[in-house]
C-alpha cells in the first residue's frame, strides 16, 4: 500500500483544507517529517489510518475527537486518501460522527459517520462497515496489524523489547491470533480440575459407603467394623466382610420365615376355636335382645293404627283448600300488571328528577367553561413574545459556552506548562549535578595523567649516565634529571579514570540536550498560553494568577447555569403557549356541546311528564278489579292454603310409612329369633381359658420373630445397596484414575506446569516459532546498526522454573562473547534493538498475512538518543529497507537528520491557530 495523495479538512490541527501530494516523494527512499512540537506531524499518519480504517493510530484519540478546534463551524471534518495497491489506484473518503445545527427548528442533531470507497473499476462502496471489510480484503491487514507494522513507534516497541514472557504472550496473542491455543490450555485445565474433583468425590463416597455398613452387635465381625476402625479399613477388606455378613443374614432370614409360618398356623387354629366360643355367647345375647325389641314394636303398631284412622277423616277438607288456592293463583297476573304500571311511573319520576339535576349541572358547567375559555384566551395573549426571548438567550449561551471551552483549554495548557516547568527545573538540577561530576572526573583524570607522565620520565632518568645520550632528547649532559613521583597511578588506573571521565561527560551532555528540548517545549507552550489569553482579553497574567483563571471559569459556569435556568423557565412558558393553542379550540367545542346537551334535557323532561300522566290512569283502573289490597296479601293467602294442604298430606303419608315400617321390623325380629333358636339347639363344650393362654404365648413368639426379621431385613436392604454401590464405585474409580492420569499429563504439558520442567505453555511454544523468525529478521538490521556487535537471542534456559518462560530475550555481545539481558543495553543501544525488533515484527506480520504489500511506512522519534555513529548506522539500515521498493517516513526533531535527508514534509504552527504543511523534494 502506497499513499499517493492525502487531503485533510478540519482534521486535528489542520483547520483549512490541506492537500499533501505524497506521490512527489517518490516510490522508495527516505523522507523526513519535521516541524514544531505539537504542530501535527504524527497527525499525518493518524489521517491515513483514519481514512483506511475509521480509527486514528493514537488509541487515545476517538474519531469524535479528531475535529479541528480551529475550523469554522460550517466546515465538515473529512479525510480523503488516494492510494495504490498492487498497481491499482483506490480513493477513500471518511468523515467522523459530528454535531450540526438542525436545518429546521433549534438545537443540534448528530450527523453519522460517513465513508466512501471508489474502486479501480469505478464502483463505489458507501457503508462504513462494508468499506472497512473491503479495505481489509484489499490490503490484507486489519486495523491492529496495520498500526503495528506501518508505524514504528519507539516507545511502544521498547516495551516489546523489555517485556517479560507473560507480557509478550499477550502482545503476540493479539498480533498472531494465537487465542485458539490459549482456549485449548484453559479447556484442558478445566477438564483436569473437573476429573480431579470427580476423583475426590468418588473416593469420599467410598468412605461414606463403608461407614454405612450395618452389622449386628453380636456378629463375629462387629469389632472389625467398629466405627473407629472403618476409616483405616481398606475398601477391598470391607467388601469381603460385607459379603460374609450378607451371606449369614440371608440364611437367618430364611430360618425366620419358616419359624413365622409355623407359629402363624398354630395361631390360626387357636383363633378359630376362640371364634366358635365367642359366636355361641353372642347368639344367646342376641336372642334375648331381639325378644325385647319384638315386644316393644308390637305396642308401637297398635298406636300407629289408631292415628292413621283419624287422619283419613280430614281428606275432604284438604280438597276444598286446594280449589281455593288455585283460584287465587289465577288472579296473581293482575297484581304483576299494576306493579309494572306503578314501577313505570316511579321510574319516569326518577328520570325527571335526574334530568332536572343534570340540566342544572349542565347550565352551571356551561357558565364555568365559558368563563375559563375567556381566561385561557387572555393568558395566551400574554405569552406571544416568548419565542424571541428564547432565541436571544440561546445566542447568549452559545457565546458564553465558547468562552467557557476556551477558558478550560487555556487552563489545561497552563497546567501542562506548569508541569513542564517543574520537569525543566528538575532536569536543570540533574544537569548541574552531572556537570559538576563531569568536571570533577576530568580534573581527576588530568591529575592522574600528569602524575603518570611524570612517573615515566623518572623511570628513564634513573638509567641516565653522564656523557651518554638521553634516549628521549639525545643530550649527553643531564643537569636536572627527573625524579619518580610518589603514589603515581598505574596505566590500568589511568584508563579507568579516562573511561569514567568520558562517561560522566557523556551523561552531562545527554542531560544538557534533554534540558534544551524541554526548554523549547516550555517556550512554545508559553507562547500558546499568552496567545490564547490575549484572545480571551483576560485582564491578568494566567501563569502568575491561576486562581483568577479558575474564578473566571467559575463565573462563566455560573452565567451558563443562570442562562439555563432562564431558558428552562422560557421553555415552560412556550410549552404552556403550545398547550393553550391546542386547548382553546377544544374548550370552544366543549362549550358548544354543553349548550346542546342542555336543550336536549329540556325536551326529555317534557316527554316524561306526559308519560307519567297516562300510566297513572291505567294503574287506578286495574286496581279496582282486585280481591286483595296487594299482591303480597294474595301470595300470603296462597302460601297459607299451600302450607295447610302440604302439612295435612305429609302427616297422613308419614303415619302410613311408620305403620308399614313397624310391620316390617316385627317380621324381621321374628325371623331372626327363629334362626338363633336353631343355632342354640347344638351342644357346645370348649375351654376358653386354655385357648386364651395358648394364644398369648404364640403371639409373643411371633412378635419376637417379626422384630428380628425386620432387623435382618433392614441390614440386608442397606448392606446389599452398599455392596452394589461399593462394587460400582470401585470400578468407576479405576476408570476415573485412567482418565485422570491422561488428562493431568495433557493439562500439565499444555499449561507448562510439569514439575521440575521449564514453564512453557503450548501457546508460548507456538509463539516461539513466530518470535524466532522475527529475531532472524531483526538481527539482519541490528548487526548492521551495531557494527556486528549485538545480536538478539531468545533465552533457551530460564533463570528459574518458577515463572513463565520461553519468550525472554537476551542480547549476545560478539565483541566479548557474553550473553546478557536486553535490560542492560544503554539508551541508544535499546533504540537500535527496538527499531530492529519492530522492523522484524513488521516483516513477519506481512509475511504471515499472505504476502501483504506495504510500500510505505513511518518511524516515529527515538533518534535523539543516538550518537553520530549510531545515527549513521540506523539511517543506513532504513536506507537499505527503503531501497527494496519501500518509502520510509521518519518523524523526528533531530537537526542532523534535516541536513542528511533531502525529501522533507515540514509542519509549521500558524499564529492564528492551526498548522500548515509544505513538501520539499
Amino acid at each position: 500500500m502506497r499513499p499517493i495523495k492525502l487531503t485533510m479538512t478540519a482534521f486535528g490541527p489542520y483547520a483549512d483544507k490541506t492537500v499533501l501530494d505524497l506521490d512527489s516523494l517518490g516510490k522508495s527512499g527516505i523522507y523526513l517529517i519535521t516541524g514544531d512540537t505539537g504542530a501535527g506531524k504524527t497527525t499525518i499518519f493518524d489521517a491515513i489510518t483514519f481514512a483506511l480504517y475509521g480509527e486514528a493510530n493514537n488509541v487515545k484519540r476517538r474519531p469524535s475527537m479528531l475535529r479541528s478546534k480551529y475550523a469554522d463551524e460550517g466546515t465538515t471534518t473529512e479525510v480523503r486518501l488516494v492510494f495504490e495497491y498492487d498497481e491499482k489506484t483506490y480513493e477513500i473518503v471518511r468523515a467522523p460522527e459530528s454535531l450540526r445545527k438542525k436545518t429546521r427548528g433549534e438545537g443540534t442533531t448528530t450527523k453519522p459517520a460517513y465513508a466512501e470507497l471508489t474502486l479501480p473499476n469505478g464502483a463505489v462502496i458507501t457503508k462504513p462497515k462494508e468499506v472497512n471489510d473491503a479495505i481489509k480484503d484489499i490490503i490484507g491487514l486489519d486495523y491492529e496489524q496495520f498500526s503495528r507494522i506501518a508505524l514504528i513507534a519507539q516507545g511502544d516497541f521498547l516495551k516489546l523489547l523489555l517485556a517479560s514472557t507473560e507480557e509478550r504472550i499477550g502482545i503476540f496473542r493479539r498480533i498472531f491470533k494465537t487465542y485458539f491455543y490459549e482456549r485449548l490450555q484453559n479447556r484442558l485445565k478445566a477438564d483436569a480440575k473437573e476429573i480431579n474433583d470427580e476423583y475426590s468425590l468418588v473416593r469420599a463416597s467410598l468412605r461414606q459407603y463403608v461407614a454405612g455398613i450395618k452389622v449386628d452387635e453380636n456378629d463375629e465381625y462387629a469389632h472389625v467394623l467398629a466405627p473407629s476402625n472403618r476409616e483405616l479399613l481398606p475398601v477391598e477388606q470391607a467388601l469381603y466382610f460385607l459379603g460374609a455378613i450378607l451371606e449369614k443374614d440371608e440364611t437367618r432370614n430364611e430360618t425366620l420365615k419358616s419359624d413365622k409360618e409355623n407359629v402363624e398356623k398354630k395361631l390360626s387354629r387357636t383363633d378359630e376355636m376362640l371364634g366358635k366360643i365367642a359366636a355361641h355367647k353372642k347368639a344367646e345375647g342376641a336372642k334375648r335382645e331381639l325378644a325385647e325389641k319384638l315386644s316393644a314394636q308390637t305396642d308401637i303398631r297398635e298406636g300407629l293404627s289408631k292415628a292413621l284412622s283419624e287422619l283419613e277423616k280430614e281428606k275432604p277438607q284438604i280438597d276444598e283448600k286446594k280449589d281455593e288456592k288455585s283460584k287465587i293463583e289465577g288472579e296473581l297476573n293482575r297484581y304483576e300488571r299494576i306493579t309494572s304500571l306503578l314501577n313505570d311511573v316511579l321510574k319516569a319520576e326518577r328520570e325527571i328528577k335526574k334530568s332536572n339535576e343534570e340540566k342544572e349541572e349542565t347550565d352551571n358547567r356551561h357558565a364555568s367553561e365559558n368563563a375559563l375559555l375567556s381566561a385561557l384566551k387572555q393568558e395566551l395573549s400574554s405569552l406571544s413574545d416568548e419565542g424571541e426571548n428564547k432565541q436571544r438567550l440561546l445566542s447568549l449561551k452559545e457565546k458564553t459556552s465558547e468562552r467557557k471551552s476556551a477558558l478550560l483549554d487555556l487552563s489545561k495548557e497552563s497546567e501542562v506548562l506548569n508541569g513542564k516547568k517543574d520537569n525543566l527545573r528538575r532536569l536543570q538540577a540533574d544537569y548541574l549535578s552531572a556537570y559538576n561530576e563531569s568536571q570533577a572526573a576530568a580534573k581527576d583524570y588530568e591529575g592522574k595523567n600528569k602524575a603518570f607522565l611524570d612517573e615515566q620520565a623518572g623511570i628513564i632518568a634513573e638509567n641516565l649516565v653522564e656523557g651518554q645520550p638521553c634516549p628521549v632528547c639525545g643530550s649527553t649532559s643531564h643537569p636536572r634529571p627527573a625524579t619518580k613521583s610518589i603514589g603515581a597511578p598505574s596505566e590500568e588506573e589511568l584508563k579507568k579514570a579516562k573511561a569514567e571521565s568520558d562517561e560522566k561527560l557523556k551523561a552531562a551532555q545527554e542531560k544538557s540536550l534533554a534540558c534544551s528540548r524541554l526548554n523549547a517545549e516550555v517556550e512554545t507552550i508559553c507562547k500558546n498560553v499568552k496567545a490564547d489569553s490575549d484572545k480571551l482579553a483576560l485582564p491578568f497574567d494566567v501563569e502568575e494568577n491561576p486562581v483568577l483563571l479558575k474564578n473566571e471559569i467559575a463565573n462563566v459556569k455560573s452565567e451558563i447555569a443562570r442562562i439555563d435556568a432562564d431558558l428552562a423557565d422560557i421553555e415552560k412558558r412556550i410549552s404552556r403557549k403550545n398547550q393553550l393553542n391546542a386547548l382553546i379550540p377544544q374548550k370552544e367545542e366543549s362549550v358548544d356541546k354543553i349548550k346542546s346537551d342542555s336543550a336536549a334535557l329540556s325536551e326529555k323532561i317534557a316527554r316524561l311528564d306526559a308519560e307519567i300522566k297516562t300510566k297513572r290512569e291505567q294503574y287506578e283502573a286495574e286496581k279496582k278489579l282486585l280481591r286483595f289490597e296487594s299482591e303480597e296479601k294474595a301470595k300470603e293467602a296462597v302460601a297459607d292454603l299451600a302450607k295447610y294442604v302440604e302439612e295435612a298430606s305429609a302427616a297422613y303419608e308419614k303415619a302410613n310409612e311408620k305403620f308399614i315400617e313397624c310391620d316390617k321390623k316385627i317380621g324381621e325380629y321374628k325371623a331372626a329369633i327363629e334362626e338363633l333358636e336353631k343355632q342354640l339347639k347344638e351342644e357346645f363344650l370348649l375351654d376358653e381359658a386354655a385357648f386364651l393362654s395358648k394364644r398369648t404365648i404364640l403371639a409373643a413368639k411371633k412378635r419376637d420373630i417379626e422384630e428380628e426379621t425386620i432387623a435382618v431385613a433392614n441390614r440386608l436392604s442397606a448392606n446389599k445397596a452398599i455392596f452394589a454401590n461399593l462394587t460400582s464405585a470401585c470400578e468407576n474409580l479405576r476408570e476415573i484414575e485412567k482418565k485422570k492420569t491422561a488428562i493431568d499429563a495433557l493439562s500439565d504439558t499444555a499449561n507448562g506446569t510439569v514439575r521440575g520442567k521449564e514453564k512453557i505453555m503450548l501457546e508460548t511454544y507456538v509463539q516461539t516459532t513466530y518470535f524466532d523468525r522475527i529475531l532472524v529478521l531483526a538481527n539482519r538490521r541490528l548487526l548492521v546498526m551495531t557494527d556486528n556487535q549485538y545480536e538478539l537471542i531468545r533465552r533457551k534456559i530460564p533463570e528459574s522454573n518458577q515463572g513463565k518462560s520461553g519468550l525472554d530475550l537476551d542480547v549476545h555481545d560478539h565483541y566479548n562473547g557474553t550473553q546478557r539481558s536486553v535490560n542492560t543495553l544503554s539508551g541508544g543501544e535499546s533504540f537500535k534493538a527496538s527499531l530492529s525488533l519492530a522492523l522484524g515484527l513488521s516483516d513477519e506480520i506481512q509475511s504471515s498475512s499472505g504476502g501483504v504489500k506495504l510500500q510505505s511506512m513511518f518511524v516515529d522519534e527515538g533518534f535523539g538518543s543516538l550518537d553520530e555513529e549510531s545515527l549513521n548506522q540506523a539511517i543506513n539500515a532504513l536506507t537499505q529497507l527503503a531501497q527494496s521498493d519501500r518509502l520510509v517516513g521518519i518523524i523526528s526533531h533531530v537537526a542532523e537528520l534535516k541536513n542528511r535527508v533531502d525529501k522533507q514534509i515540514i509542519v509549521k504552527k500558524e499564529r492564528s491557530g492551526g498548522s500548515k504543511v509544505e513538501i520539499v523534494t
